[in-house]
């Protein structure tokens, strides 16, 4: 049940979040039979980008870009308003190679960044999530190639994680509880 509302709560923000990242990051144009106020804004010193995503007179999607010594530009950040509140909602920040470095996310919009996803060569590795309204995680998911590999829990919320489920494709096939506290399971179940 826990790991379930986990993954509804955050397939419902995909899909808020999918056709922002077609507009606004493939470059590619805009998808036929979709509205798009195109007004484009460059902001400060030719370092960020802002555009409308609707007609309510507030930039809802930015691009932020470094310069470098010998002028060449090059992608550093992406960042969009969800829910048109006026607030950034997610941002996307790249590496120096313009790869995806992390995502943070305010899953509910209350202005604070409760979920943080990071990438090693374009490939989930990590994500964090705050179940309190804080940055700090009480659930962290561990992949491998994009397959979720093991999630561990701080149920009680005291910082120490004491709950880990580990998965083989998309199938729980282990859990593992922690009661000393030291971070590490003592006990597993093994699931069939």
């Amino acid at each position: 049940m826990f790991t379930r509302n986990l993954f509804v709560s955050s397939r419902t923000y995909l899909c808020c979040l999918a056709p922002l990242i077609i507009l606004f990051g493939c470059g590619s144009g805009v998808p036929q039979g979709m509205e798009l106020n195109r007004q484009k804004q460059v902001l400060g010193p030719d370092d960020e980008q802002a555009i409308h995503l609707n007609d309510d007179d507030q930039y809802d999607a930015w691009r932020k870009f470094a310069i470098d010594g010998k002028g060449v530009k090059r992608l550093i950040q992406k960042s969009f308003d969800l829910n048109f509140d006026g607030k950034r909602d997610f941002r996307r920040y790249y590496t120096a190679t313009e790869r995806v470095a992390r995502d943070e996310i305010d899953r509910n919009f209350d202005g604070i960044f409760d979920q943080f996803v990071f990438y090693k060569n374009n490939q989930m590795i990590r994500k964090e999530i705050s179940l309190s309204g804080d940055p700090k995680p009480e659930v962290i998911k561990y992949y491998d190639l994009g397959e979720l590999k093991y999630v561990k829990y701080d149920k009680d919320r005291d910082s120490k994680f004491e709950y880990w489920e580990y998965y083989r494709g998309d199938k729980l096939v282990r859990i593992g509880r922690d009661h000393d506290l030291d971070g590490t399971p003592e006990k597993f179940e093994e699931l069939d």
